[in-house]
Order: C-alpha cells, then structure tokens, then sequence
C-alpha cells in the first residue's frame, strides 16, 4: 500500500512539474489525495507491526494523538 502511494505522489509530483496551467494543478491535487492516503494508512499499519498484541490499541492511540496535536 505504501509503494502505491508512493508512486502516486511521484505521479502527482511528475504532473505539478509538467506545467504551470489550471489542469496542472488541478490533477496534481488529484493525485496527492489518494496518494497521501495510501502513504498514511499503510505507514500507521506498519507502527502496529512494531509491537506486541496487547500494546497494538495505546501505541495506536498514542500515534493517532501524536498525527492529530502536531500537525
């Protein structure tokens, strides 16, 4: 799901640089949206790995309060 994204984003980098119009912009932002989602998903799916069964629920709420305060 990551390398989805991550292709995506280089889609949507590839489009943004290809001109300056109003389509431009507008498939670039398109494309990062999905892109961006793909990315996010599967890296919080991937902090999960990291740890054990019964820490899975505070690291994910940990990591959800940490994406959500500091952005």
């Amino acid at each position: 799901m990551v390398v989805v994204g991550l292709a995506i984003s280089a889609c949507a980098a590839a489009v943004g640089l290809a001109g300056v119009t109003v389509w431009h912009f507008w498939a670039s932002l398109v494309l990062l949206g999905p892109g961006w989602n793909f990315d996010f998903a599967g890296a919080s799916a991937m902090v999960l790995d990291c740890y054990r069964p019964e820490e899975r629920t505070r690291v994910q709420s940990m990591n959800g309060f940490a994406v959500s305060a500091l952005w």
